[in-house]
């Protein structure tokens, strides 16, 4: 009973230590950004590119022109090579700016890139701590064309059975025509003689 005991007050001990470290973690932890997807080296089709995004020790919100501590938003630069954001200097327009955890490049052409994810202030100054930056690397290949290359004679194929199954039944009823004109009228005579052999007696 004792040990049962004394294992309970060793367990409360180590939650409520838990509890408490969780709780400092959450305020003073520095703001970290991932990219959730596409992951680094991954391919993705051409097209439209979906970055999903997370952030941790922050709030996300739109920017509003002012520096609050614990508030930021996400800077996107998609592009061959990895981009800078100066220290203590507004990031550029030539950035993506957004509030939002995912954001879709249109028209992707193929090649290589590297995506740059930076969290920023209202002000658009960029976040001093190191984990307020990511950097992805990927690759956009192009869309299969094989299959729609091979459709046009798949369907051409389809047609040329389609035509020789037509052919080999008009073969067939030109075949049997003259021998079923016969069986018809043979089996007229045979009425029209057995109706004149009923009336006309």
């Amino acid at each position: 009973m004792k040990i049962l005991s004394t294992l309970f007050v060793a367990m409360l001990s180590l939650f409520v230590s838990f509890i408490g470290l969780a709780h400092g973690s959450t305020s003073t932890a520095a703001p970290q950004v991932l990219v959730v997807a596409p992951l680094g080296n991954q391919t993705v089709g051409s097209g439209d590119v979906t970055i999903d995004l997370m952030a941790t020790g922050l709030e996300i919100k739109k920017a509003d022109g002012e520096h609050t501590d614990g508030v930021g938003h996400f800077h996107l630069y998609l592009g061959d090579h990895a981009m800078e954001a100066k220290a203590g200097e507004p990031i550029g327009k030539d950035w993506i700016h957004t509030a939002e955890t995912k954001y879709t490049f249109k028209d992707v052409k193929p090649g290589q890139y590297v995506l740059t994810v930076v969290l920023a202030d209202g002000k658009h100054v960029p976040l001093e701590d190191a984990t307020a930056k990511a950097i992805v690397s990927f690759t956009v290949e192009a869309a299969a064309v094989a299959s729609a290359e091979t459709a046009p004679k798949k369907e051409e194929h389809t047609m040329d059975k389609s035509t020789m199954k037509k052919e080999e039944m008009a073969q067939m009823m030109k075949k049997h025509q003259k021998p079923m004109l016969w069986v018809v009228s043979l089996l007229v005579i045979a009425l029209a003689a057995l109706y004149i052999f009923v009336f006309s007696k």
